[in-house]
C-alpha cells in the first residue's frame, strides 16, 4: 500500500508549495532525474565547439563518396528532380546553371525558397562566384534565426512548422572562427532549449517524448532527427550516440500503431483507419540506421509495403535536413520476435499494451502525465481500448480553432475519464472536467525551467505511480488530482477550474488477451459534487442492467482527397507494395472491417445509474449544448464535418455516464471490469463477481480457463493483488507493484546506442 498525498510538497529546486490546505495542490517535486537535466544540462549549460568542428565547407550533412559513386553506377535511381545532388553526381553544368538561377530567384513553396539555397551555399561554397557567395553569406548572417528564445522550445508548434531548422544552417554555414556570435545563438538554442527539454519529455533513460499528436510530429521529429543530423556534422561528433536516452523515440511508432496499422488516436491524431505511412513516421529510417535496431528496421520495411530498399540512399525532408542511409544487408526483426508486446514511455506518462503482434489483436492505451507540448488534449487518465475497430475511444474530430475544438473535442468530456462536476466553475463549456491546460487554451513551456519550475504547478497534471509489465497482465495505476486542481485553481482565472477534490486515482490492468480493469477512488472536497465516470463509443452502446455493451459491425474508409489522402493502411497491413505511381487506386486499399465488440460490467459504486448521452443533436454534448463536429472556417463559415461511423474518423458520438445514485459522497470507488472480443463470435461477458476483504475491493473473473482473483486497495488507490488458478493450481500469486518498473527489453537487444 502506498501513501498518497493531496496537498502540494516544495520542489526543491525553485517552486513555492501550496499551504497544504486539502484540495489545493499537488504540485509534486520533479524527480531526480528531471532535476538533474535541469541543473545540468539547462542552468549548467556553456557555448563549446570541440576539437573536430568543421572549420572548412561542406558543414551540413554531405553524401559521401560511397553513395555518389552508387548512384552514377545506377543512373536510373538518379534523383533527377533535385540539381543539387545530381550536380555532385555528374558535374554537369546544367545542373549548376540550375542551382544558380534558383540560389538568385528561389523557386516558390514553403521551405523550398529559404532552405535549398543554404544547402547550395555550403556544399558549393568554392565553386560559386564570388558575389553570389557574398550575397548568400549576407543573408544567412541576417536571418538571425527568426525567432525570439520563447518560441524555440521543440514544443511549440510555430518553431516546429516553421522551419526552425534552416536558421541553425544558416548560422552553421556563415560561421566564421572569431565571429561566434551567431552560432552561439543557434548553439544555444539547440543545446540549452532542444535537447534539454527533450530529455526531460522522454524520461531519464529515454521513454516517449509527449508528441503533439500524429498529425503533427512529425515536425517535432524533423527538428530532433535534423538538429542531430546538422550538429553532428559540423561538431564532428556522434550526437546519437552521446544522447543514447533518444534511442527510444524510434519505437514509438511501433507501439503507437493499431494492429491493422492504422495510427492510436492521442490528442489531435484522430485517423481510426490511420496512416501509418505518412509524414509521422517519415523520419522512422534515419533512427532506425544510426541506431541499428533490427525492429525499428522491420517497421520501416512494412511501411514500404514489405520491401526494404536495396540501395544507399541520400534525400532531403520536407523541412530541409539532408540524410544518408544504407540500408542493404542489416538485419531486420517483426516485433513478434522478441520485442515484449507493452512498453511504458516514462516522459509521456503513456502505456501502450496489445495482446500480441497479430492484425487480430486487442489494443490498449493508458496515460497519465503531464502536459507539455501543442495538440495534446485535457485527457490525464484516458483510456482507448481498440479491437478490429475502435471500442473504447476517444470522442469528437480534430477542428483546431473552432468551437469544436475549443469546447468539446481537446476537454476531458471527450475521453475515458471520470468529471466531477462543480457549478460554481467558471469555465465554458462546464464539463466537469480538467483544466484547460491544452495548447487549445493555454500554450505550452518555453524551456525546461518555464516547465519544471516557473509554471510547474500549470504544466503537472498527474503522475503514472506504478506500472508493471509481464507475460501475463499489465498493471498501471496514478494520481490524476493535478489534472483536475491545482494551486492557481479557483482564482480568476477560468481555465484552472474550481478546487474539487482532495485526490482522484486511478488503476488500469489489463489481463492478457481480453480482459480490462479500471478502478478509480475519487475524493470531493463536497458530497455534492456530482461524478460520472465516462466510456465512449462510436455507436450507440446498449445497457442491460449493469453491462454496457458496444458493438461494431461497420466497414471505415479513409476518402482520398477529404481526409487523409495518403492513407495506405490496408497496403501496409497486407505488406503489398503500391502500384506504380505510388497510391494504390482500388477502393479495397482505403476501407477496414470493424468487427469487435467489447462488454463493461459496473461493479462499483453498488448502487448507481448508467446513462446514455448521445446520437442525433447530442452527438458532443456538454453543459446543455452540443458542439458540432466542423472541418475547418472558410469565407462560407464553418463546415460541418460528416458524423458517420463509416468515416475514417472514430469520431465518437455516444458516450456512457455512470454515476452513484443517492445524495452524494465525498468519496466514491468505481471499478469497472471489461471484455473484449470478436463480435461474430463472442455472445456474452465472462462470469464476473464483486468482491471486497480487508481493505481492498475486486471481483472474481471466470476466463481463460481458470479463475483470477483481483483486489485493489480501496485506502489509497495504488496497489493490490492478483491470483490465477486453473486446474487446481495457482500459476499467478503475488501483489502489484506500487513503483514503476522496467519495461520488458528483448533477450538481445541492440546495443548499439549504448555510449
Amino acid at each position: 500500500m502506498r501513501a498518497i498525498l493531496a496537498v502540494s510538497a516544495a520542489v526543491g529546486f525553485g517552486l513555492c508549495a501550496a499551504a497544504g490546505e486539502p484540495g489545493k495542490g499537488p504540485a509534486r517535486p520533479a524527480p531526480e532525474w528531471a532535476k538533474n537535466i535541469l541543473e545540468q544540462d539547462y542552468l549548467g549549460y556553456k557555448f563549446e565547439l570541440p576539437p573536430t568542428v568543421k572549420k572548412k565547407h561542406p558543414r551540413l550533412p554531405y553524401p559521401s563518396e560511397k553513395v555518389l559513386e552508387w548512384y552514377r553506377q545506377n543512373p536510373k535511381d538518379q534523383p533527377a528532380d533535385d540539381p543539387l545532388l545530381m550536380y555532385l553526381i555528374t558535374k554537369d553544368r546544367k545542373h549548376l546553371d540550375q542551382i544558380l538561377a534558383w540560389m538568385k530567384t528561389p523557386p516558390a513553396g514553403r521551405n523550398a525558397g529559404r532552405w535549398r539555397p543554404v544547402w547550395a551555399l555550403d556544399w558549393l561554397y568554392d565553386e560559386l562566384p564570388e558575389d553570389l557567395r557574398q550575397a548568400q553569406l549576407k543573408k544567412c548572417r541576417a536571418a538571425n534565426l527568426g525567432w525570439p528564445d520563447s518560441e524555440v522550445c521543440p514544443t511549440q508548434g510555430m518553431f516546429m512548422n516553421q522551419c526552425g531548422l534552416t536558421g541553425m544552417a544558416e548560422a552553421i554555414v556563415a560561421w566564421e572562427p572569431g565571429d561566434d556570435e551567431q552560432l552561439k545563438a543557434a548553439h544555444r538554442r539547440f543545446f540549452k532549449v532542444f535537447v534539454p527539454m527533450w530529455h526531460v519529455a522522454m524520461g531519464p533513460e529515454g521513454g516517449g517524448l509527449s508528441l503533439p499528436s500524429y498529425h503533427y510530429v512529425h515536425s517535432l521529429q524533423s527538428q530532433i532527427v535534423g538538429g542531430l543530423e546538422l550538429w553532428s556534422s559540423f561538431l564532428g561528433e556522434d550526437l546519437y550516440r552521446k544522447y543514447a536516452w533518444m534511442k527510444p523515440f524510434g519505437y514509438q511508432p511501433i507501439f503507437m500503431t493499431l494492429p491493422h496499422m492504422g495510427t492510436a488516436p492521442l490528442g489531435d491524431s484522430r485517423d481510426e483507419c490511420g496512416m501509418t505511412s505518412g509524414t509521422p513516421y517519415k523520419h522512422g529510417e534515419v533512427f532506425t540506421e544510426r541506431y541499428d535496431d533490427p525492429y525499428m528496421r522491420w517497421f520501416a520495411h512494412c511501411l514500404r509495403g514489405g520491401q526494404p530498399p536495396q540501395r544507399p540512399v541520400f534525400k532531403f525532408t520536407e523541412y530541409g535536413v539532408g540524410h544518408e542511409f544504407d540500408p542493404r544487408g542489416k538485419a531486420l526483426k517483426p516485433p513478434g520476435d522478441g520485442l515484449a508486446p507493452e512498453r511504458f514511455f516514462e516522459g509521456w506518462g503513456l502505456a501502450a499494451m496489445r495482446s500480441d503482434w497479430t492484425e487480430d489483436a486487442t489494443y490498449a492505451l493508458f496515460k497519465i502525465g503531464d502536459i507539455n507540448t501543442n495538440h495534446t488534449h485535457c485527457d490525464s487518465g484516458m483510456f482507448y481500448i481498440y479491437r478490429h475497430g475502435d471500442l473504447a475511444l476517444d470522442s469528437g474530430c480534430y477542428s483546431c480553432g473552432t468551437n469544436h475544438g475549443r469546447s468539446y473535442s481537446t476537454l476531458a468530456i471527450a475521453h475515458n475519464v471520470v468529471t466531477v462536476y462543480d457549478p460554481a466553475d467558471k469555465f465554458v463549456p462546464n464539463d466537469g472536467g480538467q483544466r484547460a491546460v491544452c495548447a487549445e487554451h493555454y500554450g505550452s513551456p518555453t524551456d525546461v525551467e518555464d516547465y519544471l519550475v516557473k509554471r510547474r504547478e500549470v504544466y503537472e497534471t498527474g503522475d503514472m505511480l506504478a506500472y508493471e509489465p509481464c507475460q501475463e497482465y499489465v498493471y498501471a495505476a496514478g494520481d490524476v488530482t493535478a489534472a483536475y486542481q491545482c494551486a492557481l485553481s479557483g482564482g480568476a482565472d477560468p481555465r484552472q477550474r474550481t478546487r474539487r477534490l482532495e485526490t482522484m486515482t486511478r488503476t488500469f490492468l489489463y489481463i492478457r488477451p481480453d480482459y480490462f480493469a479500471v478502478f478509480d477512488r475519487v475524493v470531493a472536497l463536497k458530497p455534492e459534487l456530482q461524478k460520472k465516470w465516462l466510456l465512449h463509443a462510436s455507436n450507440q452502446p446498449k445497457v442491460d442492467g449493469d453491462v454496457v455493451t458496444i458493438e461494431r459491425n461497420n466497414v471505415i474508409s479513409t476518402k482520398p482527397g477529404k481526409y487523409q489522402p495518403d492513407s495506405l493502411a490496408m497496403m501496409i497491413k497486407t505488406l503489398k507494395r503500391p502500384p506504380p505511381g505510388g497510391r494504390p487506386s482500388d477502393p479495397e486499399y482505403f476501407q477496414y472491417e470493424c468487427h469487435g465488440k467489447l462488454f463493461c460490467k459496473t461493479l462499483l459504486p453498488r448502487e448507481h445509474r448508467i446513462e446514455l448521452v448521445g446520437g442525433p443533436g447530442k452527438e458532443y454534448w456538454v453543459d446543455g449544448k452540443n458542439y458540432d463536429m466542423v472541418w475547418k472556417v472558410g469565407s462560407s463559415g464553418q463546415i460541418p464535418l460528416d458524423g458517420d461511423p463509416t468515416l475514417a474518423r472514430g469520431v465518437g458520438a455516444w458516450r456512457a455516464e455512470v454515476s452513484p445514485r443517492g445524495n452524494g459522497n465525498n468519496e466514491d470507488l468505481f471499478l469497472h471490469v471489461i471484455q473484449v472480443g470478436d463480435s461474430k463470435t463472442l455472445a456474452r461477458m465472462a462470469p464476473v463477481e464483486y468482491l471486497e476483504k480487508d481493505g481492498q475491493v475486486g471481483f472474481r473473473l471466470t476466463a481463460n480457463g481458470g479463475v483470477y482473483t483481483v483486489l485493489f486497495d480501496k485506502t489509497d488507490g495504488v496497489g493490490g493483488h492478483i491470483a490465477f488458478e486453473k486446474d487446481g493450481k495457482k500459476t499467478i500469486d503475488r501483489d502489484f507493484a506500487e513503483k514503476i518498473l522496467p519495461n520488458r527489453e528483448p533477450a538481445a537487444a541492440n546495443d548499439a546506442a549504448k555510449p
